[in-house]
């Protein structure tokens, strides 16, 4: 995430304390995708992972980190072509 990019101009005197929000919030995001029991994997609109909690990297035999930048579709092997577009589309609203 940029955090020069958004929020507050950075000559903005709101700008830090945006900035240390931001963080504080990113950083609970992680947190708790960290300790839920559920596998979780964020991708982004192509499929391609950027964030994947403990429990689906372990459901793979893998660590988090080897997770990331890696397609979706390595890992789900849907049974026909024909699913794939409503999920997508599912995501995308």
């Amino acid at each position: 995430m940029d955090l020069q990019a958004s929020g507050p101009p950075s000559d903005s005197p709101a700008a830090e304390a945006w900035r240390r929000q931001a963080i504080t919030w990113r950083n609970r995001v992680l947190l708790l995708l960290d300790h839920l029991p559920l596998p979780v994997a964020l991708c982004d609109a192509d499929g391609v992972s950027f964030l994947a909690n403990p429990a689906m990297a372990a459901e793979w035999g893998m660590l988090s980190g080897q997770m990331i930048g890696r397609n979706a579709l390595d890992f789900f092997h849907p049974r026909a072509g024909t699913q794939l577009h409503p999920i997508s589309e599912a995501v995308r609203l």
